[in-house]
């Protein structure tokens, strides 16, 4: 609905691009959302998203589902695949748990968005998260882009806070239940800091990124929105536990916002993961390369391979991620 001035209104099932969501359709099918998102640009040089989501529909599931709670009432018969399972959710979130503790386990996902450029080469965002009766989540973020000749920097810091609103009593401090190693293991408070320097100079784009979770709990965001996404998050790597502090450098060439890649697109990276072994975690070296290429003879047919290699003091733990892809944009 448009009849607003300024603002956008969907209503139904959808896809929800927040800091805290997103479609993130590497299963070939998009994570969507039931609810209500209103979006506005009322404010100068402001957007405003916020939204109301009821239901979820993971990317590997066939039917909505409740936004923070993993279905285990009969796992027999694969109700897990009824709740959200997603590798970020907090396992001891379960059915059982919620109900024994008198908690809806059908609660909603209420969370929004704020950016503004008032400020010259400024950009401020915040965003949020409340599952009602559970977990609420704050996000702070300011990036200020240096303009010299011929390139730029743009330095970037975000903070997280999370706020326990009695989901950690239910599921622990823990996103796998063990709570060995935690200081409170029934309390989900946390924060988290992260910093990067962000360098473009023609085509190449270098991003140093560092993120730290305080030794408090885990962070609980399973709807494919990642906390350290552009600063130290990399394909397929969790790296928001209590305790856990990480490093990344990473090389961008040939990028476009327009997404048709006639000049092959390349991203590299080397992330290490300093992690709390007393919780039973390891420490490890990630290593990515991503390549993206529109075949010349028939620009609208896309290629993409991306390799990852985790090297980690896990015993028997290494390993080689490989993902191939073949688009063709209509």
């Amino acid at each position: 609905y448009k009849g607003v001035s300024n603002t956008d209104i969907h209503i139904g099932r959808q896809i929800v691009e927040t800091f805290y969501t997103k479609s993130n359709d590497t299963k070939m099918i998009p994570n969507t959302f039931d609810g209500v998102v209103i979006d506005n640009e009322s404010l100068p040089k402001t957007n405003i998203k916020v939204a109301y989501l009821a239901k979820q529909k993971l990317r590997d599931h066939t039917s909505s589902h409740s936004v923070l709670m993993y279905d285990d009432s009969n796992t027999a018969n694969f109700s897990t695949w009824n709740g959200n399972d997603d590798s970020a959710m907090h396992k001891g979130l379960t059915y059982t748990a919620l109900k024994a503790a008198g908690k809806d386990t059908d609660a909603p996902l209420i969370t929004g968005d704020i950016r503004n450029k008032s400020v010259e080469n400024l950009t401020i965002d915040a965003s949020f998260y409340n599952v009602p009766e559970l977990l609420t989540q704050a996000m702070g973020e300011l990036n200020y882009k240096m303009k010299f000749d011929g390139f730029t920097l743009s330095p970037g810091v975000r903070y997280i806070k999370q706020f326990d609103n009695g989901a950690g009593e239910v599921g622990g401090a823990a996103l796998n239940t063990n709570t060995t190693g935690y200081k409170d293991p029934t309390s989900l408070d946390s924060q988290m800091i992260a910093a990067r320097l962000v360098g473009v100079y023609e085509n190449f784009k270098l991003n140093l990124g560092y993120t730290q979770v305080l030794d408090e709990a885990d962070l609980v965001t399973p709807w494919r929105g990642f906390p350290t996404a552009g600063y130290t998050r990399s394909m397929a790597r969790y790296n928001w536990m209590a305790n856990t502090k990480s490093y990344r450098a990473e090389l961008i060439i040939n990028e476009n916002k327009a997404g048709v890649y006639k000049d092959t697109f390349m991203q590299l990276s080397v992330l290490h993961t300093d992690a709390d072994e007393s919780k039973g975690y390891f420490d490890e070296n990630f290593y990515y390369a991503g390549f993206v290429q529109n075949i010349p003879s028939v620009v609208d047919l896309q290629v993409r391979l991306r390799l990852g290699y985790t090297d980690t003091k896990k015993p028997d733990a290494d390993s080689l991620d490989a993902r191939f892809e073949l688009n063709y944009l209509f």
